[in-house]
């Protein structure tokens, strides 16, 4: 296939006016469920105090998920974009420093500071 055929491929830092907070680079499963929807097992690619960013799944813009992340109670959030089996996910509460700083620190053989 070619690329016209994929569609686009997805740029990590093509709105970074609207990031907030650092992220962090994690390869973990994790599962995301919508309302209404069992939960999807998906891949967890990076993570802020604020989202993170999901492979695997495509989940219309805007629509309410909550996302199990490893060692933490489901988190809801807002889909912000979806494209090419990636979605980018905003937390409605941000992760206290704390669990995020755990967060990292249980999955840190998969983690990468950006």
């Amino acid at each position: 296939m070619d690329q016209a055929t994929l569609g686009p491929v997805p740029v990590a830092d093509e709105e970074p006016e609207r990031r907030i907070g650092d992220r962090v680079a994690i390869t973990v499963g994790i599962t995301l469920r919508e309302r209404n929807w069992k939960a999807q097992p998906a891949g967890l690619l990076e993570v802020s105090r604020t989202g993170c960013r999901v492979d695997n799944l495509t989940i219309t813009p805007g629509s309410t998920v909550w996302v199990k992340l490893p060692g933490l109670e489901p988190i809801e959030a807002k889909v912000s974009w979806s494209r090419a089996w990636q979605c980018g996910i905003r937390f409605d509460q941000p992760l206290h420093p704390a669990v995020f700083d755990h967060l990292v620190a249980r999955t840190a053989g998969a983690a990468v500071a950006r």
